[in-house]
């Protein structure tokens, strides 16, 4: 089975429908429940969590992407889809 989205465009998506921020653990569930993504590693949400932090802005280390998507919380430890991301990210649906 061919994944519809890869790990970025997935959590983006789960974001982009979310209220509020959420945990690396909460967007893993969602993605898994709208059969956005198959994860073929043997920890999945730590695969997530890198993918995550390489985009989000302020996460800063060598191998980090220099697109940035999200927005984390080190306080409560979650993520957020930077605000002028929620309405492009309609753009990528009409692709798929």
């Amino acid at each position: 089975m061919k994944n519809k989205y890869t790990i970025i465009e997935a959590a983006k998506k789960v974001l982009s429908l979310a209220n509020d921020s959420m945990s690396v653990a909460e967007i893993y569930a969602q993605i898994l429940e709208k059969s956005l993504y198959i994860f073929h590693a043997q920890d999945p949400i730590s695969v997530l969590r890198g993918e995550l932090r390489s985009h989000s802005i302020g996460i800063d280390f060598p191998t980090a992407s220099s697109k940035k998507y999200f927005s984390y919380d080190e306080s409560n430890r979650r993520f957020s889809l930077l605000g002028n991301d929620k309405s492009k990210f309609s753009e990528v649906d009409k692709d798929r």
